[in-house]
């Protein structure tokens, strides 16, 4: 995991390299899939990435991270989504930080040092604070501050499109990268009928939430 790989100067370096390139590589492809107006992506990749990347780090790192990442979402947004005002560009970048800090600050108590999400409870934790409380909570007031300024027009339909984008991305992308990161697709091909279940049972709900 990175929490174990990142002790040294040249590796801390590494995973925050790792975890900028992942993010604006998310965001470059996100940004293909945006809506109009105010041009909010279908579903942020960067979120996903970025939630995952925080779970799997000691806390020590984080701070790095959301360094790194300012350079990073500034060149993002400019190369892909074109004039957008500076203050557009930080409310974004807040709001982005935000909704993955205070979930993996929150998961990290339940879930430990170790992520793993081989239990109903532990994904259901995931899913809970990660793509559906935080989404939605933070991308109130993400699009609060968008109106303001005046970024768009319409406070609902910025804030369902950015809470739906940030909720699928927690959903498709957070869980795969833990489950390679700690080995957990492995567990999963020894699955007993009990785990087949919950994971069924699971992926059922997820589809309801995503499609109401």
């Amino acid at each position: 995991m990175l929490e174990q790989s990142a002790k040294t100067p040249v590796a801390k370096v590494l995973a925050t390299s790792l975890v900028c390139a992942g993010y604006y590589l998310g965001g470059a492809i996100a940004c293909t899939l945006k809506f109009e107006p105010g041009g909010i992506s279908g579903i942020w990749l960067p979120h996903g990435i970025l939630l995952a990347a925080l779970l799997l780090s000691p806390l020590r790192l984080w701070w790095l991270y959301v360094v790194a990442l300012v350079p990073t979402h500034l060149h993002l947004v400019r190369t892909f989504q074109g004039p957008v005002p500076l203050v557009v560009m930080l409310i974004q970048l807040g709001g982005n930080v935000t909704q993955a800090v205070v979930p993996a600050a929150v998961l990290r108590r339940s879930l430990g040092d170790s992520p793993r999400l081989s239990t109903l409870s532990r994904m259901g934790a995931l899913i809970l604070i990660g793509a559906f409380l935080a989404p939605c909570l933070v991308s109130a007031g993400v699009a609060s501050l968008f109106v303001i300024t005046h970024w768009v027009g319409d406070f609902w339909i910025a804030w369902q499109r950015r809470t739906f984008c940030v909720m699928s991305a927690a959903v498709i992308v957070t869980a795969p990268i833990i489950h390679l990161v700690t080995g957990d697709f492995a567990a999963i091909r020894r699955a007993s009928r009990h785990h087949i279940a919950e994971f069924s049972l699971l992926s059922i709900g997820l589809l309801l939430v995503l499609r109401f």
